[in-house]
């Protein structure tokens, strides 16, 4: 088939497929536009009818409601129209019997109607109450007639113009192919050899541009080929100044050129290079490397060695070999060695990137061999997979190397997993941060341990983030002891609160760490207002300047040495006073001074010992009035009583 009727069918069937969406699109639109305005002219009947007739059926004006359906036939394209009571009774109905007996249909889309009337019905309804409902048909067959005429006239004109698309296609056609047969001689032409032909170019449309380029190709051609020669002085300063230096080898491994990036890694000038031994510049130790190298190459493999090379100034440097077969392909299109060279070593100076490796070699080692679980995650795949993880992950959480590649770190989560540790550690992932978390994750076997989480992210050079390493701790027993102390501590915290005795430990400049609630209590002090307080200002003891008991808060160590109780008066922090017995502590198990302060309320006891004091002295009084009254009872008496013995003895005598 020649170009030109492909391009002629090729038009006709791109013109036939627009035309037909042209045509269906188009008939769609219309359709759809008729009928949507049908529909809408329809309910807008139909509401203009409900409004009408609401009222008259509400009241059950016939009268009225006969008129409204009489009237309702006058609207355009109304053909019937009926109403019916609650019951579903018709009560009123105009138009002509076939309408009005026909069934009535209850379809959504014009396509779907079954004849030309389109039935449509609406309850009229007031108070939550329905009175009845009304229906109207409207005609639909002027749309259906207009929608028949428009996809005749459509097609019609679908067909007129394919007719003129194939006339026009065969005149195209046949003026574009026109130069074609021009193209196709002068490319015969241009690939026999004759590099520079032009052709006649007419006209300015594409055949004409593309004549145009073919033109310039052909030019640019030769002009190429001309100046394949000149470029070799330039190849061969690129040569010199690439980082790879450029070593041709001929037999018995003489050096036929080098380049002066060659000269400068090796170290060596150009007239040692030149027809010298490529196999002697290197030591003694390396050479049986680069001659086993140079041998493959010559038996047609491209082999790369690695050895070290001393420059003249005694550095020591790793050189990456590489030596292929120089070759050429005859006539017969078989391969065979040049004249000249057989090989071509590219040598390039490696050092920097043996030392980084022998760097990555042992980090890797020191990762292998270390105690904490490592996990390298890949930041840039959904999920952060694992790609590595180390002998120690391995042991800590049971599965192997093969198990956990692949697969997310939330394998390690269980049922019991802090929920809000999962959470931060997501937000720090997003965010691209550095995370520091403790995490009960579970073995293997489901055995539960406590898992010290460190995640740093690793950016390349670009500041991106490539990799997500996690390191991972076994530290159950350290959780599990630190656990343990907890519960003990809440539990001589629940002995210290249980003792009605006040228990204050404070340290040696007097402040106050620890405030028990026997000593709310005592002082009517909470603890959070006394721990950090000076201990003589919470327990404000009362002592005399000259008492022989000195203060036990200046001088708490020899105070506690002495391992004595001692009383004193005390103020609550209401101003009340209060007797208290005091017992000093030191406590030096931490390294740090402490002191541990008993104190009892000894109140009720001292206000007896004053209550028995007072009754006593009482007492005293009491026996000293009464001996008082009987001596002078005694004296008050006995000098009546000497006077009447005396006149008695004078009676008797007489």
């Amino acid at each position: 088939m020649s170009f030109r009727l492909k391009t002629i069918i090729g038009v006709g069937l791109i013109e036939a497929i627009f035309l037909g969406i042209l045509l269906w699109t188009g008939l769609g639109f219309l359709s759809k536009t008729a009928e949507s305005e049908f529909v809408q002219r329809s309910d807008a009947t139909l509401r203009a009818f409900a409004v009408a007739a609401t009222d008259s059926l509400i009241s059950s004006d016939l009268g009225s409601l006969n008129s409204l359906t009489r009237e309702m036939l006058k609207y355009p394209g109304v053909v019937y129209a009926r109403i019916r009571d609650a019951d579903g009774q018709i009560i009123s109905e105009a138009g002509e019997r076939k309408f009005l007996e026909r069934p009535t249909q209850s379809v959504t889309n014009l396509s779907d109607l079954s004849g030309d009337v389109w039935d449509k019905s609406t309850t009229i309804q007031a108070g939550g109450a329905s009175f009845g409902k009304l229906e109207v048909g409207v005609s639909a067959s002027d749309l259906q007639s207009k929608q028949r005429e428009a996809r005749r006239f459509g097609i019609g004109m679908v067909l007129t113009e394919m007719v003129l698309v194939a006339i026009f296609s065969w005149l195209l056609g046949s003026f574009l192919t026109r130069q074609l047969s021009n193209l196709s001689g002068a490319s015969k032409l241009l690939a026999s050899g004759a590099l520079g032909t032009q052709i006649e170019v007419r006209g300015r449309d594409e055949l004409a541009a593309t004549a145009l380029a073919f033109n310039e190709m052909s030019t640019r051609l030769k002009s190429a080929y001309d100046e394949l020669v000149a470029n070799e002085t330039s190849l061969r300063l690129v040569l010199d100044n690439i980082v790879d230096g450029i070593i041709t080898v001929g037999s018995q491994n003489r050096i036929l050129s080098a380049s002066a990036t060659a000269e400068r890694i090796l170290d060596v000038d150009r007239s040692r290079l030149l027809d010298g031994d490529l196999v002697a510049l290197f030591p003694p130790e390396s050479r049986s490397v680069v001659q086993r190298g140079v041998e493959s190459s010559a038996g047609g493999a491209s082999v790369s060695v690695l050895v070290q090379y001393e420059k003249r100034s005694g550095e020591i440097v790793w050189l990456d070999v590489q030596l292929s077969p120089i070759k050429n392909t005859n006539a017969g299109g078989i391969e065979e060695h040049s004249g000249r060279a057989t090989a071509l070593a590219i040598v390039r100076d490696v050092t920097q990137k043996v030392l980084t490796d022998q760097e990555l070699r042992l980090r890797g080692r020191i990762i292998e061999t270390s105690t904490v679980g490592t996990v390298i995650a890949d930041a840039r795949l959904p999920g952060l997979p694992i790609i590595d993880v180390n002998p120690a992950f391995e042991t800590i959480t049971g599965y192997s190397r093969a198990e956990a590649q692949g697969r997310s770190c939330r394998f390690l989560q269980g049922p019991d997993t802090d929920k809000a540790s999962i959470q931060r550690i997501r937000d720090g992932l997003a965010n691209q941060q550095e995370i520091s978390e403790l995490l009960l994750n579970y073995r293997r076997d489901g055995v539960p341990f406590w898992n010290e989480l460190r995640i740093m992210p690793i950016r390349d050079r670009s500041d991106v983030v490539t990799h997500f390493v996690a390191l991972q701790s076994d530290v159950t027993a350290r959780v599990t002891s630190q656990q343990e102390l907890v519960r003990r501590e809440a539990y001589l915290r629940q002995v210290l609160n249980g003792t009605h005795d006040g228990i204050v430990v404070f340290d040696e400049q007097g402040s106050i760490e620890s405030f028990n609630t026997g000593a709310e209590d005592m002082f009517d002090c909470a603890a959070h207002d006394a721990i950090g307080q000076p201990v003589s200002d919470i327990i404000a003891l009362q002592i005399k300047a000259d008492a022989a008991v000195p203060h036990p808060f200046n001088n708490p160590k020899d105070c506690a040495a002495a391992n004595q109780e001692l009383e004193f008066e005390a103020k609550r922090k209401d101003g009340t006073a209060i007797w208290v017995a005091m017992r000093l502590s030191e406590l030096s198990s931490t390294g740090l001074l402490r002191f541990m302060a008993v104190v009892h309320d000894i109140t009720e006891r001292k206000n007896t010992e004053n209550e028995l004091r007072t009754a006593k002295v009482v007492a005293e009084n009491a026996a000293n009035a009464k001996s008082e009254f009987l001596a002078n009872m005694s004296h008050e008496i006995r000098t009546p009583m000497h006077g009447v013995l005396g006149s008695l003895e004078m009676m008797r005598d007489t």
